[in-house]
């Protein structure tokens, strides 16, 4: 049986980020802080925009009922070949990084309280490289099986 690259991504990226994310965001609305709420909003949102591109065979109905539970998702692991799952991954640890990138780039200015002169070349960076090592990752997971 092959390996769903798909589904071990999404367990293994974009789950800890959601929940990261909303641990995050309550803990900002709970403070009062209102527009880095908003900022673990639009992340959420991001979030779903990479999963929901990851199923291109399913509706938003079965993605609402649990993009790897719901029958649509089993009829959909059988149906990817291992080039369109690689096709799939790709844009997604793009995607992922350059959230990732941001984040740095947001924590670096504000928490830290670094200079826009270096927090954005160091959240450059951590996108390039992010996203640059799940692609690796996950690719070279892909040539293995």
């Amino acid at each position: 049986m092959r390996k769903d690259l798909i589904k071990d991504f999404e367990l293994t990226v974009l789950r800890p980020l959601f929940i990261l994310f909303v641990l995050a965001a309550i803990y900002l609305l709970l403070r009062g802080n209102f527009l880095p709420f908003m900022g673990c909003g639009a992340a959420l949102f991001y979030l779903g925009l990479i999963g929901s591109q990851l199923h291109p065979t399913q509706s938003a109905l079965d993605l609402a009922k649990g993009p790897l539970t719901n029958p649509m998702a089993e009829f959909e692991a059988q149906l990817l070949t291992d080039k369109h799952r690689q096709m799939l991954i790709g844009p997604a640890c793009t995607k992922v990084g350059i959230l990732v990138g941001v984040l740095i780039m947001v924590f670096l200015g504000t928490i830290l309280g670094w200079r826009w002169y270096f927090s954005i070349p160091a959240g450059c960076v951590a996108l390039m490289l992010s996203g640059a090592f799940l692609k690796f990752f996950f690719t070279t997971l892909l040539r293995e099986e």
